[in-house]
C-alpha cells in the first residue's frame, strides 16, 4: 500500500481553496528565523490578494505582537491575518455564557 503524501504545487493550492491557513512555527518561521521560501509565498499571496491566515497556539502573544515579529523576520504579515489561541478566549466565553464569570488567566502581559 502506497502511503506517500500526494505532491501539489502552490498554484494548485491557491486555485483550489478560498483561503490558505499556515501554521506559524515550523512552516513559516522557526528558531532560526523565516523558513526558506516563506517570504516569497507571503509576498505572492499579498500581491494577488489571496486570503490567508497564520495560526499559532502561542497564547502568550497578541496577534499584533506576533505580526511585528513576523515583519521583523521579513514576512509582510498584517495583524488581521494572525490567529492565536489566546484570541479564542473571548468568543468561547461569550458562546458558553461565561462573560463576567470569575476566572484567572495566567500568562504574559500580552
Amino acid at each position: 500500500m502506497d502511503r506517500s503524501v500526494p505532491q501539489t504545487t502552490l498554484s494548485q493550492l491557491i486555485d483550489g481553496y478560498d483561503a490558505l491557513l499556515f501554521d506559524a512555527y515550523g512552516v513559516l518561521v522557526d528558531s532560526a528565523g523565516a523558513r526558506p521560501g516563506a517570504k516569497q509565498i507571503i509576498d505572492l499571496l499579498n500581491r494577488i490578494h489571496k486570503p490567508y491566515y497564520v495560526l499559532t497556539n502561542d497564547s502568550s502573544r497578541l496577534p499584533s505582537t506576533s505580526a511585528k515579529r513576523f515583519q521583523s523576520l521579513g514576512l509582510d504579515i498584517e495583524t488581521e491575518r494572525v490567529v492565536t489561541s489566546g484570541i479564542l478566549i473571548e468568543p468561547y466565553f461569550r458562546d458558553h455564557d461565561l462573560v463576567r464569570s470569575n476566572c484567572a488567566v495566567v500568562g504574559t502581559e500580552d
